[in-house]
């Protein structure tokens, strides 16, 4: 299973694929505001759309912009407790 994700300001998106020649119906949610509650969000998407299969690959993104090594949002007016994370 591939799992696809997209954090976006106002709402996150989440697809899986068995085959990376076509996703599922994507789940759909508003982005939480905590970074916290928006983790424990997507983990429960993921879980959801992969249905109990092995995850081989996952891929997403993110608003706002990441430090150089793209590990964490350095600036970011909407979600601000995610800044730094």
């Amino acid at each position: 299973m591939y799992i696809l994700f997209d954090i976006g300001g106002t709402k996150i998106r989440v697809a899986g694929s068995t085959d990376l020649q076509s996703f599922g119906q994507p789940i759909k949610f508003e982005t939480p505001h905590t970074y916290h509650d928006g983790m424990e969000a997507l983990m429960r998407a993921i879980d959801t759309v992969r249905e109990g299969r092995k995850i081989i690959a996952i891929a997403g993104g993110i608003r706002g912009p990441l430090n150089h090594e793209k590990t964490k949002i350095i600036s970011e007016t909407t979600l601000k407790d995610w800044v730094g994370r």
